[in-house]
């Protein structure tokens, strides 16, 4: 089954008809260690659940890296300003480990949102 629509359904059942839709929207990718998601200052509008690896989420400052928070598997992901609003990410997105991930996109969760009446509660929680 896909992993993010596993993580998903721990908030709230799934209707097949919705659960089929995320099925055909969500994409898979492998990384490499070192490998950015995003990087600080990029609109990278998707949430993802790590399958396999690690992220960490960081910015710079005054020549330093600052880690904001860490990612492990099963756990669902995202920059929230880009994903919720649109707009330039505040921090970057790094594999530290070889990495696997289940993603999808803002423009496909928002249609999705838009289409399918069942979905907009879980988005509201």
């Amino acid at each position: 089954m896909n992993l993010l629509i596993q993580q998903l359904k721990k908030y709230g059942p799934i209707h097949t008809d919705l659960e089929e839709e995320f099925i055909k929207r969500t994409k898979f990718m492998t990384k490499q260690k070192g490998d950015f998601f995003l990087k600080q200052g990029q609109v990278v509008s998707n949430m993802f659940v790590i399958e396999k690896g690690i992220v960490r989420a960081f910015y710079n400052k005054e020549d330093r890296e600052i880690n904001v928070w860490f990612g492990i598997e099963n756990m669902i992901l995202g920059s929230v300003i880009p994903l919720f609003f649109n707009l330039p990410s505040l921090e970057s997105i790094q594999f530290l480990e070889d990495s696997s991930i289940y993603y999808i996109s803002r423009e496909d969760m928002n249609e999705l949102y838009q289409n399918i009446i069942k979905w907009k509660p879980l988005g509201e929680n």
